[in-house]
């Protein structure tokens, strides 16, 4: 039987999780205990359920610190990463949403946590807004047009309306979540 030295364990060890694609991308549920932030804003806590526990920890930057207290339930999502010198196994979170949020809202949070990681929503992004705008396109269907044009009317000094039936658009011209940009230039 081969002999491994701690150090060729822990690496054995840390190449094992960081290969494995579950552990790389995964969502755990369980309540929060032993919280702690630091003086850099990261936290430092345990997931546990009624047989086990995991140490978390939890960046700056990431999405939910907010939220985070003792005896609360919350599903976290992360990687699982090993640290060679403490021999000590953690989840490294970087969103974490309370319990009571369901699927759509946890895919919400993840989207935004990969947006924000390529840098779309940095200042320097962001476009100005005119006090006035001169023109506002609003795609809807039929029955909500008349709210809001009468919701705009009621907030605006000056609403002039152009409303297009789309009889003769193919309904492949605007599908859901299209964005419309018209220059008025």
């Amino acid at each position: 039987m081969k002999s491994l030295t701690v150090s060729q364990a822990s690496t054995y060890i840390k190449q094992l999780i960081t290969q494995d694609e579950l552990l790389g991308d995964i969502w755990i549920t369980g309540e929060i205990s032993n919280l702690r932030i630091s003086t850099a804003g990261h936290a430092y806590f345990t997931l546990k359920d009624p047989h086990s526990q995991i140490k978390c920890v939890m960046f700056a930057r990431s999405t939910g610190l907010n939220i985070l207290e003792n005896g609360r339930s919350v599903t976290s999502h992360g990687r699982m990463s090993f640290y060679e010198t403490s021999g000590s196994l953690d989840l490294l979170v970087n969103i974490i949403i309370s319990e009571g949020s369901g699927p759509l809202a946890m895919e919400f949070e993840k989207l935004k946590y990969n947006l924000d990681n390529e840098g779309l929503f940095e200042q320097s992004r962001k476009r100005h807004l005119p006090r006035f705008p001169r023109t506002i396109g609003l795609i809807t269907r039929s029955l909500p047009i008349h709210d809001n044009v009468h919701r705009m009317s009621k907030s605006v000094v000056y609403i002039k309306t152009n409303i297009d039936s789309g009889m003769e658009r193919k309904k492949t011209d605007f599908k859901k979540g299209d964005i419309a940009y018209f220059p008025t230039g």
